[in-house]
């Protein structure tokens, strides 16, 4: 399970190198809530390289954002090694690095973890 309960905590993704032709795409489900609500969204973000990308936002105060789905997709015409990482107020923390194969995935389910496709 991946949480985020502060509004300085977020998930970030970077590339080894830069890619040849195509960035890859990211989307992450996800639900805020609190004592009293429950509400469900989506981002969707592209890799930028070696620069670090915001795929998964801090909750707003006062929630909590518990992260379903995760899923990064190789769109470049070369594999692509990806680091998805936790950021808490600057520190990192790397969660996962994994290469990715032309038109490959990486997925994180919640409840069961992570695979390469």
């Amino acid at each position: 399970m991946i949480r985020l309960d502060t509004a300085t905590r977020k998930l970030q993704i970077v590339l080894a190198g830069a890619v040849t032709t195509n960035q890859s795409n990211i989307v992450v489900s996800y639900v805020d809530q609190t004592g009293t609500s429950y509400t469900g969204a989506q981002q969707a973000a592209n890799s930028n390289n070696t620069t670090a990308v915001d795929i998964c936002a801090s909750p707003p105060a006062g929630m909590v954002r518990t992260v379903d789905a995760i899923n990064v997709y190789n769109a470049d015409t070369v594999p692509t090694t990806v680091t998805v990482r936790y950021n808490d107020n600057g520190t990192i923390y790397p969660i996962i690095r994994a290469v990715l194969q032309t038109l490959g995935s990486l997925s994180y389910a919640h409840g069961s973890g992570w695979r390469t496709n």
